[in-house]
Order: structure tokens, then sequence, then C-alpha cells
């Protein structure tokens, strides 16, 4: 059962909820979901010490704050990496509101079987793979609940991730929380196909794992700042929430 936690009075939560509804309004129109970028990091802007090793940096009431932006969203997306460097459950615990879908990138299933997402999640996830994936992991997989979408590659061999976002849209997703790791926070960011970023920033240096990493810039288009920022404090942590200014697709 989910544990309820009475959240403290924080309007940001829902000042941030109103722009998630607003973006999703105005992108009814399009052909893929609104993204919302939402992570947490040191001021050094690391969120691990090394890739795929977990380390909670948010503290308490940041993280009911999490949990309400879940519960506004469709479906939340990670990678594969995170999901095993973390086993996630990826619902709705500490506030009282509906678990998004689960969706893990996985070019080449991956995926524990042991994972909590499979043995005690909400809902079953949604695993978003290549035709390089193994079958035998795909029928044991579907054995277990999940459900593979089959998606094209790229050169390197990673999901595409704008066919994702299609797909996603032709489920009924229409707005998708984003959690991470580094290298899904990079590629959606390269592929300018994020809307908005919700940040945590906690105060700690790591100096390790950086959680935007290199960034393609071959389409030559100028990166910008956040726009309508806003900002707020949950004890020490700080939050950013800004609108990515960039083209949308």
């Amino acid at each position: 059962m989910n544990r309820f936690i009475e959240p403290d009075d924080n309007p940001f939560a829902g000042q941030v909820v109103e722009h998630l509804m607003a973006g999703t309004r105005r992108a009814a129109d399009r052909t893929r979901p609104f993204v919302t970028l939402s992570f947490a990091q040191s001021l050094d802007g690391s969120i691990s010490i090394v890739p795929s090793a977990s380390v909670r940096l948010s503290n308490f009431r940041s993280q009911v704050f999490t949990h309400k932006l879940r519960a506004a969203h469709d479906a939340i997306l990670i990678g594969i990496g995170t999901l095993i460097a973390d086993d996630p459950r990826l619902n709705v615990r500490l506030v009282n509101g509906p678990s998004p879908q689960p969706i893990v990138v996985d070019s080449y299933l991956r995926f524990p079987i042991s994972a909590r997402l499979l043995q005690d999640g909400d809902k079953k996830p949604w695993v978003a793979s290549t035709a390089s994936a193994n079958s035998q992991k795909e029928k044991l997989l579907k054995e277990n609940g999940a459900r593979v979408l089959h998606l094209p590659a790229l050169e390197n061999g990673w999901v595409d991730l704008n066919a994702l976002m299609l797909t996603l849209h032709e489920m009924g997703i229409r707005n998708l929380m984003v959690e991470g790791g580094g290298r899904i926070i990079s590629s959606f960011l390269s592929e300018g196909i994020a809307d908005q970023m919700v940040l945590t920033i906690a105060p700690m240096l790591l100096g390790g794992f950086r959680a935007v990493g290199e960034i393609d810039m071959s389409n030559g288009e100028p990166w910008k700042r956040l726009k309508n920022v806003q900002f707020y404090t949950l004890g020490n942590d700080l939050l950013v929430r800004g609108d990515i200014d960039r083209e949308v697709r």
C-alpha cells in the first residue's frame, strides 16, 4: 500500500503543476508528449560519484515535491542504467495521487527480472527496446507483466527517442516526466524534445558523474537560457523550474 505523508505547505508545487497543465494544453496538437526533465544534482552538477551508482541527494521535503510532480504526469521515464543502479519503483507514495506509467529505455533488454518494477510496482513497466534485443529475454519480461515496445535504433544502437515519443503519444501519453539518468537527460536535450526542467539542487559537492553530459550541437542551433524561471527553497535544497527555450518540434 502507498504510504501517505501529509506534505508541507508548498505553493511552488502547485505552480509547477499549473505550468505542466498549461504546457500540455499548448502541446495538444503535437505528435509527442509534453516532456518535463526532473532530477536532483549537487552544487557542482553531479548526480552520482560514478556512473550507475546510487546517491541520495534531495531531502525529504524535496522528495515529497517530486512525488506530487509524478502524480501530475501520465508517465515517468528512466534509462536502464538508472534502473540497475537504483531499482526504483517510480510510483507515488508520499502524497495522495495516481502513480504514472513507468517506462524504461532499454535498447538491449538488460532489465533485471528481480527489479521492483516487475515484482511490486503499482503498474507494470513499458520497456522501450530495439530489434537487437534478446528474444528470450523479451519473452521472460512479458511473462512477468512488462510490455515491450519495439522502436527503431540510431546508428549507435540506442533507441530512437523521437520515434519513442511518437509511439507514446499514439498510446495516449500526453505528458511525460523524465527522471534520468545522465545519458537519458542529455539525449532528450540533444534531440530537442524536452519542454521544461525542474531541478533540485542539493547543498553538497560530489565531483562525480554529471547530470548533463555532452550535448549534440551538430545542428548548429545555439542553446539559450531557461525562460520563465522560478526558484523555491525546501529546507536546504534549491528548486528551479524553467521552460527550455528552444524551438519545439
